[in-house]
């Protein structure tokens, strides 16, 4: 008799916690995961979840104690509805942690950016240099006083017109370091060590004296500016 009892409050008792995981996935389902929900929907289904657990475990005990009278369907119907609730938590959190690192990437981009584009700058006339030695100095010098001791520019905004500046060769150079505040003198240094070389540019400008061409007896006037263009240089 009292085999009979039990097994009637232990069949009882399974609907009424199966139909909480029910309530719970049929509100809350798979095929509703897609759907814009509203925000008091996503606190609803927080706490069901976070009661999914504790459900398990009392549907667990009953279940068991179930199973030792007779075989039932209702375990795996469980089951089933309790793992479709828990992937649904998964993708919601996979959603969560996708949305927050696009959240801090754009934030990253307005303020310390890793690409070569950001907010427009300020228009500068900049120079230009394309890697060729004898024009190393001349770059430079003007490339410090309208950029790199600008106090009104920031070193992400000191590397991004330094490679504004820069073709061919120096730019290849630089071009994959990520634009930072700390990357901007190691990227100035990487463009130093290449081209700061005095031996090599005084060697440089002695094989355009040596290569100047003679005096045009037609052109006096023009062989002679480009004789002194040469030496200025």
């Amino acid at each position: 008799m009292q085999r009979t009892i039990d097994l009637m409050y232990f069949r009882y008792s399974v609907p009424s916690i199966k139909c909480a995981v029910d309530v719970a996935y049929h509100r809350f389902g798979v095929p509703s995961i897609h759907k814009p929900t509203r925000s008091n929907d996503e606190e609803e289904f927080r706490v069901r979840v976070k009661e999914l657990n504790s459900i398990k475990k009392q549907f667990s005990s009953v279940q068991l104690k179930i199973e030792k009278f007779l075989n039932s369907a209702i375990r795996e119907k469980f089951d089933d509805s309790y793992y479709k609730i828990q992937v649904v938590s998964d993708r919601i959190k996979s959603i969560q942690r996708e949305q927050s690192i696009a959240h801090d990437y754009h934030s990253a981009q307005a303020t310390t950016p890793t690409g070569h584009t950001r907010i427009q700058l300020p228009a500068l006339s900049l120079p230009m240099f394309q890697g060729q030695l004898t024009e190393w100095n001349a770059f430079y010098d003007l490339f410090n006083s309208l950029v790199h001791n600008n106090e009104n520019l920031s070193d992400v905004e000191r590397f991004r017109y330094l490679l504004l500046s820069l073709r061919g060769e120096p730019y290849n150079l630089i071009k994959s370091i990520p634009i930072t505040e700390a990357n901007y003198i190691n990227a100035l240094q990487v463009l130093l060590n290449r081209h700061e070389n005095k031996h090599i540019i005084a060697t440089k400008h002695l094989d355009k004296i040596i290569d100047v061409q003679p005096m045009n007896e037609n052109n006096p006037q023009n062989s002679l500016r480009n004789i002194l263009n040469v030496y200025d240089e």
